[in-house]
């Protein structure tokens, strides 16, 4: 795994991270590396304040739904900054980009980013990316922490009907100021959800494709729940792609 500029939080090894939405050759290829496939929207994380901007140029910008996700400069993966959820959320703290058929794909897609935690969640869920709108129908998928009673968790589950979530796979939290990687994604050809932390060895679950629910892409909470559901800290670097379940080797290059 690429990684970046050294940063509070960052491991010592972590030396290098490149703009992966700009590159399509694949890792090791005669293009100098890189995805095999381009991103349909990428936000660095730098802005200041507001909307994250896509830097794709598709226009997916994440909209700061609450006003309240501001940069920090302190700790980064590259680039101006991070953006950061306070400890003192409201329900209202999340990125939005609201639904539509790009970011609610029925076959194959990827979604990465670097993040860093601040606080453990005493509750059950502390949503980290989700596309999930609580009620009945709108759930996809999600991916949160939680240390209710699991000893601290990061779990992706799913949906195949919009109502109840099915466990994916889960890991260890990794520990509260640090800085991981996180990949995740459906493979429709191989029928499989998986999830990678670190870009460790993957793991999968045979299933079929995401309910296509109607509810936003959201990054720190998710809509129709509570403040106590967002998950304090820091995201920064994050991508998502239509269409492509990235390999091993292609999330390993991120």
């Amino acid at each position: 795994m690429a990684a970046a500029v050294l940063s509070t939080g960052l491991a010592a090894a972590a030396v290098f991270v490149v703009n992966p939405y700009q590159v399509t050759a694949p890792p090791g290829g005669g293009g100098g590396g890189g995805l095999g496939a381009t991103a349909t929207a990428y936000w660095s994380m730098d802005e200041a304040s507001g909307a994250a901007v896509d830097a794709t140029g598709n226009g997916y910008n994440l909209s700061d739904n609450g006003g309240d996700l501001t940069q920090d400069t302190s700790t980064k993966i590259q680039g101006a900054g991070s953006r950061k959820a306070s400890t003192a959320p409201t329900s209202s703290t999340r990125f939005i980009w609201a639904d539509t058929g790009v970011n609610s794909p029925t076959s194959s897609f990827t979604v990465w980013a670097w993040v860093r935690l601040t606080t453990a969640s005493t509750i059950d869920y502390k949503y980290i990316i989700a596309k999930d709108g609580e009620a009945a129908g709108e759930k996809a998928w999600a991916l949160y922490h939680t240390d209710y009673g699991t000893g601290g968790k990061l779990r992706l589950v799913w949906s195949a009907d919009g109502s109840g979530y099915t466990t994916i796979a889960e890991r260890t939290r990794p520990a509260t100021g640090t800085w991981f990687f996180v990949a995740f994604g459906y493979d429709a050809a191989a029928g499989q959800a998986w999830l990678s932390v670190d870009a460790d060895t993957r793991s999968t679950s045979s299933v079929g494709a995401a309910y296509d629910a109607s509810s936003a892409f959201t990054l720190f909470g998710t809509a129709g729940r509570n403040s106590w559901n967002v998950a304090p800290g820091n995201v920064d670097e994050v991508g998502f792609i239509n269409g492509v379940s990235l390999n091993a080797a292609q999330v390993s290059w991120l």
